[in-house]
Formats: structure tokens, sequence, C-alpha cells
């Protein structure tokens, strides 16, 4: 089982100041807690803000836009694959 980092929302275009820092100190401070929380079985993958172009948001400026979700699906599969990803074709005979 994977939990995905929450974004950084500190850097998110359409949230004033100083909300987008409140929001963003709190979804650091949850993303924290999943980190903290994940064990064998359990994995967390961070987000990472150092990709977050405001560019590859959604035109309302607050949800990810295509090519960010793509970055993401691309993390999350690398990280997946890193783990090893049982064969359902050894299940299956």
């Amino acid at each position: 089982h994977w939990r995905a980092g929450l974004p950084p929302m500190h850097r998110f275009p359409v949230l004033p100041r100083p909300l987008r820092d409140v929001l963003g100190a709190q979804a650091r401070a949850f993303d924290r807690v999943l980190a903290q929380t994940s064990g064998p079985g359990l994995h967390h993958l961070p987000f990472d803000e150092t990709r977050l172009d405001p560019a590859m948001m959604a035109g309302d400026g607050f949800h990810p836009g295509a090519p960010l979700y793509t970055l993401w699906a691309q993390d999350l599969a690398a990280a997946i694959t890193a783990q090893g990803v049982p064969d359902d074709r050894e299940t299956q005979a």
C-alpha cells in the first residue's frame, strides 16, 4: 500500500497570503505524520516540490494540471517498481 505525500500548498498560486502559508504549514505537518506512520507494507511517497512549476497547475490555480499528474504518476510508478511489484501471472497459475 502506498500513500502519496501532500502537495506543497504554500506554493499554490491561487491561495492568498497568509492563507497560503497557514495551509502550507498544515499540509507539511500532515505529511510528516503520514511519513512517520508508514511502516512495513505501507509506504509514503513524498511530493517532490522542487519539480512544482505554477504552469503545471490547472487553470483554477488550485488543482494539479495534467503535466503535474503525469509527473506524480511517474514518481509513484518508479517507487512501486523499485520496491518490487508482484507478478500476477505467478498467482494465476
